[in-house]
């Protein structure tokens, strides 16, 4: 046990480095929360979240957040000027969110 079941939902590629963090964040907040592996009404729960609130759009991971309680703390990667973090903020129930670009001093991109 301990395997949700394969989502029919496909997720636009744009997306796929936001659901792989989306999925790193799930489940370093399971190994945090919980000693042992979660039981049938928490993965229940998780499936439900799954179902009403899979992210079709960037909108959307504000209330898959806070279906699953994933309301501590959350990343976003490659913000660039961080545009979208106000409107993340206004549905999200977390704590903190901290923004993550990465930064050259020259604005030279080539990383040389």
């Amino acid at each position: 046990g301990g395997m949700l079941p394969a989502r029919r939902h496909r997720a636009n590629p744009r997306w796929r480095p936001s659901l792989l963090a989306l999925g790193a964040l799930c489940g370093r907040a399971a190994a945090s929360t919980a000693a042992s592996a979660p039981d049938a009404a928490e993965l229940s729960r998780r499936e439900g979240c799954l179902s009403e609130h899979y992210p079709q759009t960037r909108s959307d991971f504000p209330a898959l957040l806070n279906c699953m309680g994933l309301v501590n703390e959350a990343v976003e990667v490659g913000v660039q000027a961080g545009v979208h973090a106000s409107s993340f903020l206004q549905g999200w129930q977390g704590r903190r969110l901290r923004l993550v670009d990465k930064w050259s001093p020259s604005g030279d991109d080539s990383g040389s």
